[in-house]
């Protein structure tokens, strides 16, 4: 289970990555993507829900590449937002 996900996530990083998105964290079994939160104009939020959106669906087609593979059917949940949000951190470690 830990190398099959190692594999999805790996793959999704460098999907992520060609975007122009940040990989925030996964917790769990969740992968945070964000986008957007320097330089916030109309048609920048624009392109990055466009964005986010694309990466989506490249993270559908990784899972339905990977099921081809290895005969394994992966599922998973997809949610986006937009708008304002609010976060916080502390310590010394880049996240």
């Amino acid at each position: 289970l830990v190398q099959m996900m190692h594999d999805i996530y790996q793959q999704f990083d460098q999907l992520v990555s060609s975007f122009g998105l940040y990989k925030m964290d996964t917790i769990g079994d969740a992968y945070v993507v964000l986008g957007g939160f320097t330089g916030v104009t109309e048609l920048n939020v624009r392109n990055v829900s466009l964005r986010m959106l694309e990466v989506a669906q490249g993270m559908l087609d990784v899972l339905e590449d990977y099921a081809s593979k290895t005969g394994r059917d992966v599922q998973m949940r997809i949610g986006i937002h937009r708008g304002p949000a609010v976060a916080g951190g502390g310590g010394d470690a880049p996240r």
